[in-house]
């Protein structure tokens, strides 16, 4: 990231961007379906 950045790589930045966002996304989701963010979204 910091070389894409120093490049001012537009593309490199949109890769790294991208799978930062994706990840977060996916952990999100996960701790939702396991109840662990709201007890009330865990599955019945």
């Amino acid at each position: 990231m910091i070389d894409a950045l120093a490049a001012r790589d537009a593309a490199a930045m949109r890769k790294v961007l991208v799978s930062h966002v994706l990840r977060k996304r996916d952990t999100v989701l996960a701790l939702l379906r396991a109840g662990e963010i709201y007890p009330s979204a865990k599955s019945s």
